[in-house]
């Protein structure tokens, strides 16, 4: 009887943690479901301690998870990125979020950041995998050297702003932040006063798209005979074929090819 009753404990037992597994098995929508009201003094910060750690889509085909929210007066956009490739992918071409309207003759407001230059993301994703290095210095040297070379935001689609290219700190209260935290995890926080993509929402509604557009190849240069040469002429000129080599194999691939996803969202109320 006793092993009769130890048995059934350890059943139950595994039954529990099997209902438990499930649980944190699940996964996130593909594309964000919800609607979030933004949390009460949201500052833009890098943080996703505001959002409880928590995101309201993972995203299979850019390997992103986000949430997107809003107040009475700020869309925001908050991106966390946990694996190297992508968050070399984004050191190295950013992410670009378009809000579209449903009358197609309305230009859709496009917000590009993390735009960061070639000195501030050389090498970030490869030292993040030293696993022998001390976190907390580690981290806070890479987030300094991010940080540094992050001076632009691109923004097109409003009127009122006629200069496309802004600085991070500029007059219209666009934000941006980005920080690395102690998981090293990239996080990307962004908002926008929705009094620039109101025309946009019709019912409270709107579309979007966000894209990790990767490096452009034509920013990259090649010498060939002493000459320097973008590589994206290199690749037209005829009878010339460019195959590039890297240690990350397909992942070094995918950092040259864009991956996007899209959805609608609804704004919340309080």
């Amino acid at each position: 009887m006793k092993n009769k009753t130890i048995l059934l404990l350890a059943i139950l037992m595994l039954l529990v943690c099997l209902f438990r597994a499930n649980l944190f098995a699940q996964k996130l929508p593909n594309v964000q479901k919800t609607s979030v009201y933004a949390p009460a003094g949201i500052k833009i910060d890098g943080k996703t301690t505001e959002w409880n750690d928590k995101f309201e889509a993972k995203n299979g085909a850019t390997s992103i998870a986000y949430t997107i929210a809003n107040d009475d007066d700020n869309l925001y956009l908050a991106i966390q990125v946990t694996d190297g490739p992508t968050i070399n992918k984004i050191l190295s071409g950013g992410f670009k979020l378009k809000i579209i309207g449903a009358n197609k003759a309305d230009q859709p407001v496009v917000l590009s950041g993390m735009l960061v230059q070639p000195t501030g993301r050389g090498s970030v994703s490869q030292k993040l995998k030293d696993k022998d290095a001390k976190t907390d210095s580690l981290i806070a040297a890479l987030n300094a050297q991010i940080n540094g070379a992050i001076k632009d935001i691109n923004f097109t689609g409003v009127k009122d702003i006629a200069d496309t290219t802004i600085s991070v700190y500029n007059e219209y209260d666009i934000k941006q932040a980005v920080k690395l935290d102690a998981n090293r995890a990239l996080n990307c926080e962004v908002a926008i006063p929705l009094k620039y993509i109101n025309h946009l929402i019709i019912g409270g509604v709107f579309k979007y798209n966000l894209m990790l557009p990767g490096m452009n190849m034509g920013a990259m240069q090649v010498t060939v005979n002493g000459v320097k040469q973008s590589a994206s002429s290199l690749a037209s000129m005829p009878g010339v074929q460019v195959v590039m080599h890297g240690s990350g194999g397909g992942d070094f691939q995918s950092l040259f090819n864009a991956t996007d996803l899209s959805g609608s969202y609804t704004l919340a109320k309080k």
